[in-house]
């Protein structure tokens, strides 16, 4: 890519006119935009234009007829190779940008990644981690990512340069005087830059795949990070307070288990149930007893597997790669907020099998956990720092829809209200689970990528739900 002054302008293809089609455009526009672009005209023209070194006030030409279907001749042949040869041309043609939007990157063996000492553009926002440079004079540096290098080069917003022993020792002295990269430095091709980058780990290839795909869809994604310290210390308090409660009763009640847990004991329990488990009823008068009859596997916290003693050796060989979030204003690299998906890569073609319980109980113990108390509080914070409407606002559909909603739920009987709450509180556990931790697994095959998203679901019931009258039922059992 060449570099050209900022009062000396170009052509390419971003300055030319492209005709679009209007909603009310006919058929004969509908199809001309399906045909094949016309490069020998494009080629033409912009040679036309670049003689004159102005911006091209023409459109694009339309697109030509596909007349090079076989027909037994070599007359189509011909053809096909000169419009072939003028797409090459065409894409061969040189593309300019002034010298104050470039963004120049350096790769650091060493390191393993790359340093931008002037970060320009809005895509730093949410790439690259930044790092302070005091020796070079109005200096704004940024660490990119071996991922992160590769995405910014192929899509042509970086140029790149392999570092020397010269660009080093700038960095130690500095100076005020900006460095000549392209007469000091090597310039990296992209396929130089993809064997730099993806050359000490392989599985780099497979996290540059799900980068560079979330990022075009316009997510933004981070790599992975650990819980804080602070997190992992109200967790543990979380977890350690029932179990403080009572520490003398938990004694005695381990003590008879372990003095019930001799042999004997086991025969005589299998005798007496084998005995007794004739004289057990058979009969179920409604549907609550019936289920709770069908309830084989006791009810647990999904904060239990995060338990040592009970969890031991709870190990996978799995890991997180990156922290995405939906689209958002106002995104801050520092202080991000909770993200929306956390993403686990998997490549089927390494033999990779489908996770297993246990993987996926350790996948979700990394995961940044998020306790009701905190999000209570955030949320509180929140609506109280949002500006109050003025009585010129209008609120908007979604709003009013809301209004009448509360509106019609206060008519409502109080027990309704509370059977309502008490339903909506139970369908969210079933999809999210008690603490809303979900899991996107990446699976690559062969280049193909789909995502699969596993949530943890909460059975337990909080509260009892009483009807009004009981639903009766006889079922009797050979």
């Amino acid at each position: 890519m060449e570099e050209i002054d900022d009062e000396a302008q170009i052509v390419h293809s971003g300055d030319l006119k492209v005709n679009t089609v209007s909603a009310t455009a006919g058929p004969e526009q509908e199809e001309e935009e399906e045909n094949i672009q016309d490069w020998k005209a494009f080629n033409k023209q912009v040679a036309r234009s670049a003689a004159s070194l102005a911006p091209s006030s023409e459109a694009i030409p339309a697109r030509g007829e596909k007349d090079f279907e076989p027909d037994g001749t070599t007359v189509q042949n011909s053809l096909l190779d000169e419009s072939r040869n003028e797409m090459y041309a065409a894409l061969l043609g040189l593309r300019g940008h002034p010298l104050k939007s470039t963004v120049t990157a350096v790769w650091i063996p060493s390191e393993g990644k790359a340093l931008i000492l002037h970060a320009k553009g809005n895509f730093f926002k949410d790439i690259g981690k930044p790092v302070h440079i005091p020796l070079i004079k109005k200096a704004q540096g940024v660490w990119l990512s071996p991922v992160e290098t590769v995405y910014l080069v192929e899509r042509g917003s970086v140029i790149c340069y392999l570092s020397n022993d010269e660009f080093e020792n700038y960095l130690k002295i500095g100076g005020d005087e900006g460095f000549d990269y392209r007469n000091r430095l090597r310039q990296l091709t992209l396929s130089h830059v993809y064997s730099l980058a993806f050359c000490v780990d392989g599985d780099l290839i497979d996290k540059y795949q799900v980068y560079s795909y979330l990022k075009r869809s316009g997510y933004i994604v981070q790599d992975f990070r650990l819980i804080t310290p602070e997190q992992s210390q109200s967790l543990a308090l979380l977890h350690n307070k029932k179990r403080d409660l009572f520490p003398l009763g938990q004694h005695l009640i381990r003590r008879l288990c372990g003095f019930f847990s001799f042999p004997i004991f086991n025969k005589l329990a299998s005798a007496a149930y084998s005995i007794c488990r004739h004289f057990q009823p058979s009969h179920f008068f409604s549907y609550t007893s019936l289920f709770k009859s069908l309830q084989f596997i006791p009810s647990y916290s999904t904060y239990d597997t995060l338990k040592p003693e009970l969890y031991p050796n709870l190990t996978t060989d799995y890991k997180l790669a990156y922290n995405v979030w939906k689209p958002m204003q106002g995104f801050s690299k520092k202080n991000p907020p909770p993200p929306d998906f956390q993403v686990c890569i998997i490549n089927t073609g390494q033999n990779h099998l489908f996770p297993t319980l246990q993987d996926i109980q350790c996948l979700f113990n990394q995961i940044n956990h998020t306790f009701p108390s905190q999000n209570n509080d955030e949320g509180k914070k929140s609506k109280e720092d949002k500006p109050k409407k003025t009585s010129s606002s209008q609120p908007t559909k979604r709003e009013i829809k809301q209004q009448r909603q509360k509106e019609r739920a206060a008519k409502l009987d109080p027990k309704i209200q509370k059977r309502n709450e008490y339903l909506k509180q139970r369908d969210h556990h079933l999809k999210n689970g008690l603490n809303g931790r979900t899991l996107m697994l990446a699976v690559i095959d062969n280049g193909v990528i789909s995502f699969n998203k596993l949530s943890e679901a909460d059975f337990t019931l909080n509260n009892d739900l009483t009807s009004r009258f009981e639903i009766s039922l006889v079922f009797h059992s050979n």
